[in-house]
């Protein structure tokens, strides 16, 4: 089982920045990443839709009025331009230390992929964000969304990397769909917060049904079965499972264990401290 980095090593860094990014491949981790299109066309790593959460409070040295700035912050991010983007600090919400920070370039991203001394074993599990709820995906794709997967595409095909290095996800299942015709070698997996068996199994049945790589599921060890993974091994799909935002109750080695039991491919974590003693098996067992 292979480990990704949930927003980067959003445990010891502020989420989705370069600081997070880096680190993750530092450490000879994969990453995730979530992706929204801006007004100017360029896609960058942002979770939320607007700036709001992960903004700094407003400063005098950030060179415009008070009222202007909330407005930056709270205007949807398809409304901005990167320069806009670019003028809020996104890291000193986490640590004062990490003011510098700024909302990244998927490019930006993919680069540092690129340059890992590592990156033949590392890969980027990139979120295309919807603005269709979870459960939808049915119908006409909104121009956002289209917006968004033909931009990205543009990017990661400037970028060139091999499909093993590029894994797309999302909820929408029309997006998992078009961004598999447009780069039909890389993996798109359908993303799903299931909460019972039957959910779990209705994920699988649709990634099977439509034509896609595999699932993303959350990690939960009642849901996401051995017979679930094995259903999926036999027709050759992908198991991916992922936790919430840093910390989480799920990011622990009886989870991680778990899931490598039943034959998980892929686990989305917040890079918790004991995450590289569980890698090296130097991790103190359970009590008894």
């Amino acid at each position: 089982m292979k480990f990704v980095g949930h927003r980067g090593a959003s445990y010891a860094l502020p989420e989705l920045t370069m600081a997070s990014i880096t680190k993750a491949l530092a450490v000879g981790i994969s990453f995730e990443c979530d992706l929204q299109v801006l007004r100017s066309g360029e896609v960058v790593l942002l979770h939320d839709d607007t700036l709001e959460r992960t903004a700094a409070p407003w400063r005098a040295d950030i060179g415009l009025e008070e009222e202007a700035y909330k407005t930056l912050v709270t205007t949807p991010t398809s409304s901005l331009s990167l320069d806009e983007v670019s003028r809020v600090d996104v890291g000193s919400w986490f640590d004062a230390a990490h003011r510098e920070e700024r909302v990244p370039p998927f490019a930006m991203a993919l680069h540092a992929l690129k340059q890992s001394p590592e990156a033949s074993s590392l890969c980027c599990f990139a979120e295309l964000k919807s603005v269709v709820e979870e459960e939808g995906g049915t119908g006409a794709m909104p121009e956002v969304d289209r917006q968004l997967v033909s931009a990205a595409d543009s990017v990661a095909r400037a970028h060139n990397l091999p499909p093993e290095q590029l894994v797309w996800i999302s909820f929408s299942r029309a997006v998992a769909i078009e961004i598999k015709k447009r780069m039909p070698l890389h993996a798109s997996l359908l993303i799903r917060h299931v909460h019972s068996t039957e959910e779990a199994w209705q994920a699988a049945r649709d990634c099977v049904q439509h034509g896609l790589d595999g699932v993303d599921l959350n990690a939960d060890p009642d849901l996401v079965t051995a017979e679930l993974v094995e259903w999926l091994r036999r027709r050759e799909k992908v198991v991916a499972v992922w936790v919430f935002r840093a910390p989480a109750a799920i990011d622990t080695p009886e989870v991680w264990t778990a899931m490598r039991d039943v034959g998980v491919n892929y686990f989305t974590s917040n890079l918790p401290p004991q995450l590289e003693e569980w890698r090296s098996g130097t991790a103190a067992p359970a009590p008894a």
